[in-house]
């Protein structure tokens, strides 16, 4: 008997897209007989969760799932992009696309230049300016001859040096003198 937890994966969520007897439906078949059971459980509920936001656009807007068009990803950027999705959380919805459409063997439109426009767009429209790290000094300005608070990389064997409890040992004592540092 079939269990709720492995009839989640019975069908790929890209499959139901495509007509039944097409070739990118047996090669869709065939592929995801092999990768459901290589790749973790947690991927294929990525790649389903992935699908479905995606395609509950493509059903508002009346568009294609597979195979997409360059404007049909494009114009899911921008929807995505309007909902306040963050930048990485987009790539992985296109990472999903790309991935329904090597494996139906359809062109991938998410390498296409509007996709790649679009996405550019919209990591400059939410993208924040990024900070300068402070160098160890924390004065910001160049090098500074007091060692750092944490220094040491952990290792799995001896103390590390650098909690604020354990003196510096003398060999350790100029920081500089670190090789690799």
């Amino acid at each position: 008997m079939k269990t709720a937890k492995n009839a989640l994966f019975e069908v790929v969520p890209w499959a139901q897209t495509l007509p039944a007897d097409s070739s990118a439906a047996l090669n869709v078949r065939a592929w995801w007989a092999s990768a459901r059971t290589v790749y973790p459980r947690n991927t294929l509920l990525a790649w389903g969760c992935d699908w479905a936001v995606y395609a509950a656009f493509c059903d508002a807007q009346s568009l294609l799932t597979v195979p997409a068009s360059p404007a049909t990803i494009a114009a899911f950027i921008q929807a995505c992009g309007e909902q306040s999705k963050k930048p990485a959380t987009i790539r992985r919805y296109l990472s999903t696309i790309a991935l329904a459409h090597r494996v139906a063997k359809f062109s991938n439109p998410c390498v296409e230049e509007p996709v790649r426009l679009a996405l550019k767009g919209l990591t400059n429209e939410v993208s924040v300016a990024q900070r300068q790290a402070k160098d160890w000094g924390g004065s910001g300005s160049g090098n500074s001859s007091k060692p750092p608070e944490k220094a040491c990389r952990r290792r799995a064997s001896g103390p590390c040096y650098a909690s604020p409890m354990t003196p510096w040992p003398d060999e350790l004592s100029s920081w500089r003198s670190i090789e690799g540092i």
